[in-house]
């Protein structure tokens, strides 16, 4: 990919294939552009049809850095769901139209595939087999139970000023995924790690990061 791959072109070419709104799309970009200084790897937990994944790589290609995209779901939709996600307006095998060909045909269209690796199934089986460091993760994973199971780990693989930004976290007067909400307060209760950006125009994604 040549260095003229702009952050423009990147974000048109994330949106056509993400249900992200902008705000949340910007944010990925920023951060990404920003991580990719920091030594470890990226990932994506909730890949879908591979909008995010598009931003994610492109700043991987575009400040040719030594690192991976590695990209975790299970594409057979959204997992059952628990008390904890009462309220929400996601129902289970919701997010099932796409396949991981799919994806990898479509970073390949952009020539992102080369530092992409995919991993199919639940996360509960593919992260643990995934040791980092990671400089970045984009966690959207919708429910409580994979999005408590995926930071609990990722916090222990996580490279020194590296962040993490969760999707869907919500907003004080908007909780359509109260499982988020709640599996993030529960694992940054008492830990270093504090929620520092927020961004959204309807549903909020977070950044989170140690507290310096």
């Amino acid at each position: 990919m040549s260095d003229a791959y702009s952050l423009t072109r990147s974000l048109a070419d994330a949106a056509s294939f993400s249900v992200i709104d902008q705000a949340r799309l910007e944010l990925i970009a920023q951060c990404a552009a920003r991580q990719v200084k920091v030594a470890g790897d990226f990932i994506e937990l909730g890949v879908f049809r591979g909008g995010s994944a598009i931003l994610l790589a492109s700043a991987i290609k575009q400040y040719h850095a030594p690192c991976k995209l590695h990209l975790l779901d299970s594409w057979q939709g959204l997992p059952g769901l628990n008390d904890e996600d009462l309220g929400t307006f996601v129902a289970q095998g919701q997010f099932s139209e796409s396949s991981e060909h799919a994806v990898r045909a479509r970073l390949d269209d952009f020539g992102l595939l080369d530092v992409c690796e995919t991993h199919q199934g639940w996360v509960e089986d593919t992260l643990p087999e995934l040791h980092g460091p990671f400089s970045l993760v984009h966690l959207d994973l919708d429910l409580y139970q994979p999005t408590y199971f995926a930071l609990s780990c990722l916090l222990l693989r996580m490279a020194a000023g590296g962040e993490i930004i969760i999707d869907d976290y919500g907003n004080e007067t908007l909780r359509r995924f109260p499982g988020v909400e709640k599996a993030v307060s529960e694992i940054i209760a008492g830990s270093d790690w504090s929620i520092v950006e927020s961004a959204g125009e309807r549903d909020q994604s977070v950044r989170i990061a140690r507290q310096s």
